[in-house]
């Protein structure tokens, strides 16, 4: 009995049932107009959940972008665009981020699924205009169940 309730205290505390997994665990520091990327692939048999937790620094936006909303991303960042709209998955992603988001669980098509995190002039949110390199620390986690 005691090793059970050890078990299922250890499920508790770590927030995954057995049937999740963990495919994406990391913090990361973002500097004024710059972006992270972090690509993850989704199975044909699953569903996905993102969480962020903003931890420090300015508001940033995350986005979750299959993979022709990453080339048109890039096509923004290289062009210095601004102000032209991106197609991105709205249910796992959140503008603006300044404290902790968790999506639902979502299943989506299998591929290659690219998530930016950006602290840039792009979108509803900039880092202030105060002449200090204004960085910002998120960790992203990506969790898939079946």
């Amino acid at each position: 009995m005691k090793y059970l309730l050890l078990g299922l205290l250890s499920l508790v505390l770590v927030g995954c049932s057995p049937e999740e997994e963990i495919i994406v665990s990391e913090t990361v520091v973002i500097e004024e107009d710059q972006y992270i990327h972090i690509s993850f692939v989704a199975s044909q048999d699953g569903e996905m959940q993102i969480s962020y937790n903003h931890r420090t620094g300015p508001a940033v936006e995350a986005y979750v972008l299959d993979q022709n909303g990453y080339n048109i991303w890039l096509t923004l960042v290289s062009n210095s665009s601004t102000s032209q709209l991106m197609p991105y998955l709205s249910n796992l992603s959140s503008l603006p981020l300044a404290s902790q988001f968790v999506s639902g669980w979502v299943d989506l098509p299998e591929g290659t699924y690219h998530i930016i995190v950006e602290n840039t002039d792009y979108g509803s949110t900039s880092p202030p205009f105060n002449g200090v390199n204004d960085v910002a620390a998120v960790e992203v986690s990506v969790y898939a169940r079946k």
